[in-house]
């Protein structure tokens, strides 16, 4: 009986033992996972010391959900819209913003028309093309500021941010 009652005990004692190696590795890979200082220096080098004012525009609101938790992870504030017509209006609003990103392909609209209205608006504005094909060096030469793959990565996300001075 004491053998089979310490058995038991020592059993116990290693399931509990493999949980917690399990817990822990599953913790450290989802830390990891997210952009910190620590991956990226500084915290004044993920974003300038200002927060960003950014406007994110794709027609597909499972990619706004998904690409805004990404933004949110950086120094940024967000607004979401899914038509070229909420973010003309968001643009003519007096709002001014730091960086648009832009579905490049919208139903109706296509990125260069857009990016064309959107700097009659303001030349100075920050225009990057969010496309599902990897082909910047077209989108590139249109005059867009810069290109983001979709889905989006955190690293990309934050090469583009962190260049906006």
């Amino acid at each position: 009986m004491y053998n089979y009652l310490g058995d038991n005990v020592f059993l116990i004692f290693v399931i509990f033992i493999i949980i917690v190696f399990i817990f822990i590795i599953m913790f450290t890979r989802s830390k990891n996972s997210t952009v910190s200082p620590s991956v990226y220096g500084s915290s004044s080098d993920v974003v300038n010391s200002k927060k960003l004012n950014v406007l994110l525009l794709d027609d597909n609101l499972m990619n706004l959900k998904v690409n805004s938790r990404i933004l949110s992870k950086f120094n940024v504030s967000i607004d979401c819209v899914s038509t070229f017509e909420e973010c003309f209006s968001k643009v003519t609003s007096g709002i001014k913003y730091d960086l648009i990103l832009l579905d490049y392909l919208i139903p109706e609209h296509n990125g260069v028309d857009m990016l064309n209205s959107l700097k009659k608006i303001d030349s100075s504005l920050r225009v990057v093309a969010m496309h599902n094909e990897n082909n910047s060096a077209q989108v590139m030469s249109v005059g867009f500021d810069g290109y983001l793959v979709k889905p989006l990565k955190e690293n990309d996300v934050f090469e583009i941010i962190n260049n906006i001075k």
